[in-house]
């Protein structure tokens, strides 16, 4: 059997642990440690004193900064858990797709002790918002030798699995010097990111080739990580987890709760336009009022993708004629006699989807690469989207297969496709199921993650 058959059923061989390796390698790995910790101490003093006088703190360095150091206050696993997994998602998305494994490995594994670490504040707030009394939140160690010595030799962990794209090449190489397994879950790799690994090829084939088994989310994941470490043997396709994710999250209120909730009668229809940029809302406004004169009281919810454009974004709807309320102060008087809803706060959209009759997803107009189709389509919503979804290919083609998406391309064709869908209530409820059956179909991949977790390393 060919190695890339074995990647295709699943299956791997499963080397011993890097070694040290030759002169060469361990010159790099001393010179990385040394030039991450000398642009640390160099971009030390501007980033406190920024941090200082703007009284804010820094992305990414200064929340939780001697945890980042590798200092904590408290015992990051209680000492009957076994195993100890530590698993790092950066941000928001895989924190939440770390949620989606970590289910499933604690059903595999009911002792064990989880450890999970985050670089954001978004992603810190989440994680301890989900993992609330089972595991143990951080920030992240700095990719620096003694923040790493120091945070690893008190934790102990007995696997390190990185989410996603998540390649620290210190964490990595202390991890395998200290003989702990490291795992790379839910794997993903751009072709953009590819192209930047590449160009510092031996450095990360040294890196990569310290991971026991990257567990991938596709194929086409799978052939560029196979491209970049050289070793598609160890190479599982095991589906995104972004899918078991999605599911757990649509469980709150549904439309009609929400739509009760909001005072939005039935028979009104809605449209909501999620993560608008600039140059969309323009035509998202003008397609709503062609929409309007089919379909008069229906309600335009609007999103835009960074809180900053919001005034632009109001003037905009003035200049269309449209009243507006702010999402803030809603009530269901004050919206009922409102033409849209402008959404003016972060971590709502996905809930107000629920709502929707139908939803439209941004970026994807313009050139930005097209934004997460799959949040309205769980909640069984059909989506409308651009040309421009190059982020978001594979689910832009989940949903066009199973015609629970639609592509548009301007004004006319947003107007043309929703009449068709107001106008026909059979065809937009098959539309909306069909979207929500595609994205239920691709779950499993969490607890596929998870099983490579608890059967190889644990």
């Amino acid at each position: 059997m060919t190695k890339e058959e074995e990647m295709a059923e699943g299956r791997t061989r499963h080397d011993e642990p890097c070694e040290e390796g030759s002169l060469r390698q361990r010159f790099a790995r001393g010179a990385y440690g040394l030039a991450a910790t000398g642009l640390l101490a160099a971009a030390s003093g501007p980033i406190f004193l920024y941090a200082r006088l703007s009284r804010r703190p820094v992305p990414g360095l200064t929340p939780g900064l001697s945890q980042r150091m590798g200092r904590y206050t408290e015992p990051l696993f209680t000492a009957s858990a076994r195993p100890r997994v530590w698993m790092h998602a950066v941000s928001v998305g895989e924190v939440r797709v770390a949620h989606a494994i970590f289910r499933e490995l604690s059903a595999l594994l009911p002792d064990l002790g989880l450890c999970v670490s985050t670089g954001t504040p978004a992603g810190n707030q989440l994680a301890r918002s989900l993992f609330a009394g089972s595991a143990r939140v951080v920030y992240a160690p700095l990719d620096i030798p003694p923040a790493l010595r120091a945070s690893l030799s008190f934790s102990r962990p007995d696997v390190l699995v990185f989410t996603e794209t998540e390649l620290w090449p210190g964490w990595i190489w202390e991890a395998q010097r200290r003989g702990i397994p490291v795992v790379l879950a839910n794997g993903r790799l751009s072709e953009k990111s590819l192209k930047s690994y590449l160009a510092f090829g031996a450095l990360f084939r040294d890196v990569l080739s310290c991971v026991r088994v990257f567990s991938m989310s596709g194929a086409l994941d799978a052939r560029r990580m196979a491209r970049l470490s050289g070793m598609p043997e160890r190479i599982l396709i095991n589906g995104n987890a972004k899918f078991d994710a999605l599911a757990l999250r649509a469980g709150g209120p549904g439309r009609d709760a929400l739509r009760e909730r909001l005072g939005i009668p039935p028979e009104r229809k809605v449209l909501v336009c999620g993560s608008t940029r600039s140059g969309e809302e323009q035509i998202l406004l003008a397609s709503f009022r062609k929409l309007r004169e089919g379909f008069p009281g229906s309600l335009l919810v609007l999103a835009p993708r960074h809180l900053k454009r919001l005034p632009p974004v109001l003037e905009a709807v003035r200049d269309a004629g449209l009243s507006f309320v702010l999402w803030d102060q809603a009530t269901p008087e004050s919206l009922g006699p409102a033409d849209c809803l402008v959404v003016n706060t972060m971590g709502d959209l996905f809930s107000l989807y629920a709502a929707a009759d139908l939803a439209f997803c941004g970026g994807s107009l313009v050139p930005k690469g097209g934004q997460n189709v799959l949040e309205p389509a769980v909640w069984s919503v059909p989506v409308l989207f651009g040309p421009h979804m190059d982020d978001f290919a594979e689910s832009r083609d989940l949903l066009l297969a199973a015609r629970g998406g639609f592509q548009v391309s301007c004004a006319e064709s947003i107007v043309e496709t929703a009449l068709g869908l107001f106008s026909d209530p059979i065809a937009l409820s098959a539309a909306g199921k069909n979207a929500r059956s595609a994205v239920l179909s691709r779950r499993g991949a969490a607890a596929r993650h998870a099983a490579v977790i608890a059967e190889n390393f644990i």
